[in-house]
């Protein structure tokens, strides 16, 4: 049986580590139901400022763990429910107000890499190995293929779709499914320097620009200058804005609302079902 692990650290990130040994992190139902549970818990709390997705050991997730579900004995209401907690996830992840970086060694396949494609910034090693595999067992890719519109290229999307191909890490980034991606050896630091670039900007200022890139998203008919002008004109009187310019004028690092207390000792459990 799988778990998640939950670290909060005393910087603000959240570590959420994928751990469902001898199935490579494969996502169980009892793991399913944690992050349904707990991702709308971190959302609410002051104390979150990002979240930080790994998977256990080599591997990050080669997506979900099917071995306990019988589709030929259960009814289509049944597996609709069962289906239906997949469309909640990815709508908790998708709406999550905070930054989301998931962080890929190894394999990264179905679902697995379809949190790579909600997270806000998806970091990889050059030799992860990342793909959408369902068309070889005779399944549509459904919820994954949402997870790659408007993140990678229609033309590079159905290659990975309709042939199931698994891509390096490299290729990842080449067609946008991966943020960055690095050497293996390197791939904490540059993970390090990107939660550390994500801490010292505004939360409120953060929320705000995910809030407007999914108002883009999701209003192709309206002009996206009229949604950044009413977007600059709420962002620029928060009172993180009113420290950054009081900062900048005192030449010093702005203390925005919501650090953590970097004294707080950092905790971490591991959550089961």
């Amino acid at each position: 049986m799988g778990a998640i692990g939950i670290g909060p650290r005393p910087d603000g990130c959240v570590v959420l580590t994928l751990d469902n040994p001898g199935r490579r992190n494969a996502l169980d139902d009892g793991m399913i139901d944690t992050l349904l549970r707990e991702v709308p818990l971190l959302a609410a709390d002051a104390a979150c400022r990002m979240l930080l997705i790994e998977g256990a050991g080599e591997d990050f997730c080669p997506g979900r763990d099917l071995s306990g579900l019988d589709v030929d004995g259960t009814s289509d209401e049944e597996l609709r429910r069962d289906f239906d907690r997949l469309r909640r996830l990815a709508g908790e992840i998708r709406a999550f107000p905070k930054p989301i970086v998931t962080l890929v060694r190894g394999y990264a396949l179905g679902l697995g890499a379809a949190l790579v494609g909600w997270s806000d910034i998806a970091l990889a090693a050059e030799d992860a190995k990342l793909g959408f595999p369902e068309v070889k067992v005779g399944i549509p890719p459904t919820f994954t293929a949402v997870s790659l519109l408007g993140r990678v290229p229609s033309k590079a999307a159905l290659r990975l779709l309709l042939t199931g191909a698994t891509i390096d890490g490299l290729e990842a980034e080449r067609i946008g499914l991966v943020s960055r991606a690095a050497p293996r050896p390197k791939l904490d630091a540059l993970a390090a320097t990107t939660v550390a670039d994500l801490l010292a900007a505004s939360p409120t200022a953060l929320a705000m620009s995910k809030a407007l890139v999914r108002s883009l998203a999701g209003h192709p008919e309206a002009d996206p200058l009229d949604l950044a002008l009413e977007a600059t004109l709420a962002g620029i009187r928060t009172p993180d804005a009113r420290e950054g310019r009081r900062a900048f004028r005192d030449k010093r690092k702005p203390t925005f609302a919501g650090s953590a207390d970097p004294t707080d000792e950092p905790a971490r459990t591991t959550l089961h079902a």
